[in-house]
């Protein structure tokens, strides 16, 4: 066989990620570090919404006409399923934009914050 290089061996790196040769080569996680992964990922995610809404309320006591600041709080109150603080905000919000396309967003967002109060309610 003339003319043919012999292959290379690809070695793998620790962990994943860029071995010698500049490959991407993956590497098999356990389910119980993929878990933790998960759980930190969830603490992290749940501290920086804590972090924003911490933002938020401040800047919306500065200047309560701000769109931006309702529109994003009662996004994070829906997402920590806080749904009848979402709700007021979703209200305030539709207040001051009734016309565009984030209204939309925000009459469905209230539809759903509105029915989640009502469940826990009746149950």
């Amino acid at each position: 066989m003339v003319g043919l290089k012999p292959r290379r061996q690809i070695r793998q790196p620790l962990r994943g990620g860029v071995n010698e040769h500049g490959l991407h080569a993956l590497v098999e996680t356990s389910e119980d570090e993929s878990t933790d992964k998960n759980e930190k990922h969830a603490k992290r995610r749940l501290h920086g919404m804590a972090y924003r809404q911490g933002l938020l309320v401040p800047a919306l006591r500065v200047a309560p006409d701000y769109a931006d600041a309702m529109f994003n709080l009662a996004l994070l109150l829906q997402r920590t399923n806080q749904y009848a603080e979402a709700a007021d905000y979703w209200r305030r919000y539709l207040g001051s934009d009734c016309q565009s396309e984030w209204a939309s967003r925000a009459r469905r967002s209230l539809k759903f914050c509105e029915m989640q109060v009502h469940l826990s309610a009746s149950a």
